[in-house]
């Protein structure tokens, strides 16, 4: 019984970590083995992890690169 929950736990913990770094614009595939493998660990440094596609100045102003992944279908 422990072996199932320990399954479904880590599935949750992957699925979360997938879902944070589609919402981050990162793999989520690659997170979604990331969360498997380190579990909580992966889904801390995916939750503190900023968006690629956030533009940082130096005087602390960010800006949203809107561009950067829009379909030009």
């Amino acid at each position: 019984m422990g072996f199932i929950v320990g399954i479904v736990v880590s599935l949750v913990i992957a699925s979360a970590c997938s879902t944070v770094a589609r919402n981050k614009h990162r793999s989520s595939g690659g997170w979604f083995i990331a969360g498997l493998i380190f579990g909580f660990w992966a889904l801390l440094v995916i939750a503190l992890l900023g968006d690629p596609s956030e533009i940082k100045y130096n005087d602390g102003s960010t800006e949203y690169n809107r561009y950067k992944y829009e379909n030009y279908d």
